[in-house]
């Protein structure tokens, strides 16, 4: 269903405006010549989307287990989907975790679980349900460890990116605390520098339902920010093609 609504991407207009002194001749127009008119020809324009790439990037700590992670994960896997049923569109998915077996030597995880550009679909269908959430929320450490393939822009090609977040950073291990206001300004830090590279960015909020706040998460993404069901096909279709259009 999501496919088919966002097929519209994929999708070429042309708009013919008539009465040109160039373009190609109207074979309807012919006669007035006749008459001085020389007017005759059709100016067609053929509006089409770049090709574009869009990394969707996971919070897998363990704060978005239960319904926060089942959700996220339907929405990620319709919307890799989509692409797949749609021209010119690339999906990157990627996980942010910790890895390690103490808290000395443990670090930011980031884990690009799928390309479409080199990886079938059915690796989704095969392997992701065998993901699951655990661990705390290096968030903008691994935004910045991979900002460079974000922000990598081929010639034509449109860069998007996609978070999905219960809005919490924090992480630590022997050489850093990463956490509350200054763990926030970091995240907040590394979206604007894909903003100011050209890529447009979309944060989801993901709730509980219980009385969350979406403050800290705002204040690392701010106007990107939607707090939307990403469950729920209509609002997840609409806040999608905003992003695309």
């Amino acid at each position: 269903m999501l496919g088919k609504k966002l097929k519209l991407r994929s999708e070429e207009r042309s708009l013919t405006t008539p009465r040109m002194k160039t373009g190609k001749i109207s074979g309807r127009l012919l006669h007035e010549l006749g008459m001085g008119n020389t007017n005759i020809f059709d100016q067609t324009i053929i509006n089409k989307h770049n090709p574009a790439v869009v990394h969707i990037s996971i919070d897998a700590s363990s704060s978005m287990g239960g319904d926060k992670w089942k959700h996220s994960q339907i929405a990620v896997t319709a919307i890799a989907k989509a692409a797949s049923m749609t021209s010119g569109l690339d999906i990157v998915i990627s996980y942010r975790a910790i890895q390690g077996d103490s808290h000395s030597n443990v670090q930011p995880l980031m884990l690009i679980a799928y390309d479409s550009r080199k990886d079938k679909f059915n690796k989704i269908q095969q392997l992701f349900k065998y993901l699951n959430p655990s661990g705390t929320t290096p968030e903008g450490l691994c935004f910045e460890a991979i900002l460079d393939d974000i922000t990598k822009n081929s010639n034509g090609v449109e860069t998007y990116f996609i978070n999905f977040s219960d809005g919490y950073p924090g992480f630590s291990n022997k050489d850093i605390y990463y956490s509350g206001g200054a763990a926030a300004k970091h995240t907040a830090l590394q979206v604007k520098k894909m903003q100011k590279a050209g890529v447009k960015v979309l944060s989801y909020y993901i709730s509980s339902g219980y009385g969350d706040s979406m403050e800290t998460f705002m204040q690392m993404y701010g106007k990107t920010s939607e707090n939307v069901d990403v469950s729920n096909l209509i609002p997840l279709t609409k806040t999608l093609n905003k992003l695309f259009q």
